[in-house]
């Protein structure tokens, strides 16, 4: 199965997990309506220079701050591209030309996302998952993966073939039941 495949059933089967939780992942009919339109490179670039000057601003790095940067800058980038965006907690996994494989950068999968709805971590814990923006397309919005890795914010699940994103929940509720917010 390619990745672009792969995420699309793993983005579905997150909502449906979302759902089992007796979290709302926001409203799918919204998002399938409204995001049929294409990012522009003007505002692939109008985000880029947002989230430079935000971090600056800020004095914060995107290496350390998946969660409050993608919750903070959500509705700013919603509005430069006019497409309704998802909140997405998950893995991602990167591919290793040594070992040829692909590693898995965080140890988070639903077990874990129930464990921790169910106990509350700590505040000053460190949270293993990493947090993205999607559109109900499937196009990824990773406003902090640079930092990581020498990437673009922006691109269709698929088409970077040495990275696989994982979704295990989707919206902004999971985040504040657990205090990820906190950790931020």
């Amino acid at each position: 199965m390619d990745n672009k495949n792969e995420y699309k059933d793993l983005f579905f089967s997150a909502l449906e997990f979302t759902k089992a939780l007796g979290l709302n992942p926001s409203n799918p009919a919204r998002y399938s309506a409204l995001s049929q339109k294409e990012v522009t490179l003007e505002e692939l670039e109008r985000i880029k220079n947002t989230l430079r000057f935000f971090c600056e601003k800020n004095e914060i790095s995107p290496k350390d701050n998946c969660i409050k940067i993608n919750l903070l800058l959500k509705e700013i980038v919603e509005d430069i591209i006019q497409i309704p965006l998802l909140f997405v907690t998950g893995n991602y996994y990167i591919y290793d030309p040594y070992s040829l494989e692909f590693i898995n950068q965080y140890s988070f999968d639903q077990q874990s996302a129930k464990s921790h709805l169910e106990n509350n971590p700590e505040p000053n814990s460190k949270m293993k998952f990493h947090c993205w923006l999607s559109t109900y397309q499937h196009f990824i919005i990773d406003l902090t993966i640079k930092a990581d890795l020498d990437l673009d914010i922006l691109f269709c699940a698929g088409t970077m073939p040495n990275l696989r994103y994982i979704p295990i929940v989707i919206g902004e509720e999971y985040i504040d039941k657990i205090g990820g917010v906190k950790h931020a």
